[in-house]
């Protein structure tokens, strides 16, 4: 607990005076907190500076990155051909590529080849009473309207597709034939053809039709008096269960495969989750439903000539689906046919992407888009190495301005001079830095400098300008060994003599900055080892002239109390009680009180 003084000592202030003496005697602790602000700052200055060259550093390494000089760009003269690719074993120059065809991919289709247009199709024609509403795969047709040579005829629910009554106003056939429209219709149920004959051109449709019946069942205008329907009415409904559409081969649920992959169907799929089922299938084939000709195609995910195989498992979906051998329709891929340079050979390809093998010219590829010759010219890539070169350049200068604000020297204000500006070890750094990037590095080498690649020394400080990109271009496509030596020589390269230097300063184990952060961390433990022992001792001392002001102040009280005594001074409240009256001072009182004894 502290100890509380009275205030005052023979009309002192002591707590003011022994705060002087703290405060006095704590200016050393200051001096050190303040020393201590200055270390901590220097060592995150030393710090950022040591960023900044590790990142020039890490601008060095792509420069001397093996695939950097080596990187090549294809370039393509007729675009509409492809495009080409190249990798780091492409050499600089140029061929003309023809290309004569291209690569197609393989599609099997479920239906017989060189039926009849009902072969192909997967699912049953429907009978002629089954309604029409039914047919078109719809909930209602009642009311629904299309037209035939400009005379409407409207469906009723109840309307079945052919009654066998050519006149029968319950059918869609005897509509037709009783519209007035000068047709005659008829519907076969074996291949589930509509015919419309007519002895002038039938015209089909009308804007104001409202029921798709003409669409559905094939039927469009030729500009003849017969219109047959192309492919027949009836189609899947792709989302309804296989097992009960009306396949012209009733459906048996069970496994199947598609290039020799097993693929399983389940009597609730539907034609859409059978699709999705074989896409997400390693088969390496895409399936779809072409819905004009109710038929499901499979076609090759890679291009080229190949097979695709389809065959039942424990189920009959193949047979159904009409894919089996005898029942589609196989329309094999063809390649990519092309010559190259003068040679008269056609190679071929499987694909529409032509290999550097198969070109004939290493680390080459060309994506063929469209037929045609165009000239494919191989040079290095420029750009990318200007912008590597260009991110040192930035750094580089980055680093300069960095190490420039940190050193800086104001004659006139030393309270202007950058933080670092007394640590020596900084000194030759930036001259360093622009000694190596000014200098030549090869006097035997067309490139000798930065200078012949267009960069130049900033006469205002220790900066360098960006790149002449069109004296760099000119360097890397005449020079490029020359310019790869001047970066990368592994003796006297700027990548080497540069990280040499950034080393020096920056290494972990023994660099300047490392070394100095180390001191600086050493320095503070110290530092703050001192200060708390003062602060110790200032405790303590602060204690002790509390004690010392407290018992002073004490005494002071009992020396008044036995003057006050001996003087015959009355206590405070006799003195409140008496200072009214015209009782003579204490002092007088005594003495007379003394002498009247006597």
């Amino acid at each position: 607990m502290g100890i509380t003084i009275g205030g005052t000592f023979s009309g002192l202030n002591v707590s003011s005076i022994i705060s002087s003496i703290i405060a006095a005697d704590s200016i050393p602790i200051t001096n050190l907190q303040t020393t201590n602000t200055t270390l901590t700052n220097n060592s995150s200055d030393l710090g950022s500076l040591g960023t900044s060259l590790g990142s020039l550093s890490t601008t060095l390494q792509s420069l001397n990155a093996n695939s950097l000089f080596t990187s090549r760009l294809a370039t393509v003269s007729a675009t509409a051909t492809g495009t080409a690719a190249t990798d780091s074993t492409a050499n600089v120059g140029a061929f003309s590529l023809n290309i004569t065809q291209l690569a197609s991919t393989t599609a099997l289709r479920g239906g017989s080849a060189g039926g009849a247009f009902s072969d192909i199709k997967l699912t049953a024609p429907p009978a002629g009473t089954a309604l029409v509403g039914t047919v078109l795969n719809e909930t209602s047709v009642d009311g629904q309207t299309f037209t035939l040579n400009g005379k409407q005829i409207t469906l009723a629910a109840t309307d079945v597709l052919d009654d066998g009554n050519p006149n029968s106003t319950a059918s869609v056939i005897g509509k037709i034939n009783n519209s007035g429209a000068g047709v005659t219709a008829s519907y076969n149920s074996t291949t589930g053809a509509i015919s419309l004959q007519s002895s002038s051109p039938v015209i089909l449709g009308s804007a104001t039709d409202t029921s798709d019946f003409l669409h559905q069942a094939q039927l469009f205008n030729n500009g003849t008096g017969s219109v047959i329907s192309t492919t027949g009415i009836g189609r899947i409904d792709p989302t309804a269960d296989l097992a009960s559409t009306p396949l012209r081969t009733p459906l048996t649920a069970g496994t199947f495969s598609i290039n020799g992959v097993p693929i399983t169907y389940t009597s609730g799929d539907s034609l859409n989750s059978l699709i999705g089922e074989i896409n997400a299938s390693k088969a390496g084939v895409t399936a779809v439903y072409d819905t004009y000709n109710d038929q499901l195609v499979l076609t090759s995910t890679q291009r080229g000539p190949q097979n695709i195989t389809v065959a039942d498992g424990t189920g009959n979906i193949a047979s159904a689906l009409r894919l089996s051998t005898s029942d589609s329709q196989l329309q094999v891929g063809r390649p990519t046919l092309f010559t190259v340079g003068d040679s008269a050979t056609v190679r071929q390809s499987d694909s529409n992407i032509i290999s550097s093998s198969d070109l004939g010219v290493p680390g080459i590829t060309f994506t063929a888009t469209g037929t045609g010759t165009t000239q494919v010219t191989v040079a290095p890539d420029t750009t990318t190495i200007a912008t590597a070169i260009n991110a040192f350049i930035d750094q580089y200068n980055s680093t300069q301005s960095i190490i420039a604000g940190y050193t800086s020297l104001n004659t006139t204000d030393p309270t202007k001079n950058g933080s670092l500006a007394s640590d020596t070890n900084l000194t030759f750094l930036a001259p360093q830095l622009r000694q190596i990037t000014s200098g030549a590095v090869n006097n035997t080498s067309v490139i000798r400098m930065l200078s012949d690649l267009g960069i130049e020394t900033n006469a205002n400080d220790n900066t360098i300008t960006h790149v002449d990109s069109a004296k760099l271009t000119a360097a890397l496509s005449n020079n490029l060994s020359d310019v790869v030596a001047l970066f990368n020589d592994p003796k006297t390269g700027l990548t080497t003599t540069l990280q040499n230097v950034i080393a020096g300063y920056n290494d972990s184990l023994n660099g300047i900055i490392t070394n100095e952060q180390a001191q600086i961390k050493s320095q503070l433990t110290y530092n703050n080892t001192q200060i708390a022992q003062m602060q110790e001792r200032m405790a303590a001392e602060q204690t002790q002239l509390e004690m010392e002001f407290a018992a002073l102040d004490s005494i002071e009280g009992t020396s008044q109390g036995m003057s006050s005594v001996l003087n015959g001074t009355p206590s405070s409240s006799s003195s409140s009680s008496s200072s009214s009256s015209s009782t003579p001072s204490s002092m007088g009182t005594v003495g007379s009180n003394t002498l009247s004894s006597s």
